[in-house]
């Protein structure tokens, strides 16, 4: 079963740090339509919004400076860090990072969610 979700919702995984293997989750919704229904299954899934990072709302541009690909609402960007695992500070085995990611996948797929992306990043990065 596949839910409908709002089409301008954007999720995409990251890398948290400078451990490949940890992931975060975030998430760009339309401010004054929160998806309450996929945060309640990911967080099932383990999935929560991370309490050390503030939920950001980021205004719509000005009509007189936006461009026609600019959104026309404001977007709240939120941060969502899957279960703790059991390595050094709570990090990822190679096998939890592949379980964790595939329950929220999975929660993902169910709300619309086919493919999302992951971010990683590059070595220049984490110097």
């Amino acid at each position: 079963m596949t839910i409908t979700v709002d089409p301008r919702i954007s999720v995409t995984f990251a890398q948290r740090g400078n451990n490949a293997s940890a992931l975060w989750l975030e998430m760009k919704t339309p401010d004054e339509a929160q998806p309450t229904d996929l945060l309640a299954a990911l967080a099932a899934a383990g999935w929560t919004v991370n309490p050390r990072f503030d939920p950001i709302v980021v205004p719509a541009p000005p009509e007189a400076t936006r461009q026609p690909e600019d959104p026309t609402y404001a977007i709240r960007h939120l941060i969502l860090r899957g279960p703790s695992g059991t390595g050094l500070h709570g990090s990822w085995t190679e096998q939890e990072a592949q379980t964790h990611v595939a329950a929220a996948r999975k929660v993902l797929v169910e709300f619309g969610f086919p493919t999302v992306d992951i971010w990683r990043k590059s070595k220049s990065d984490q110097l």
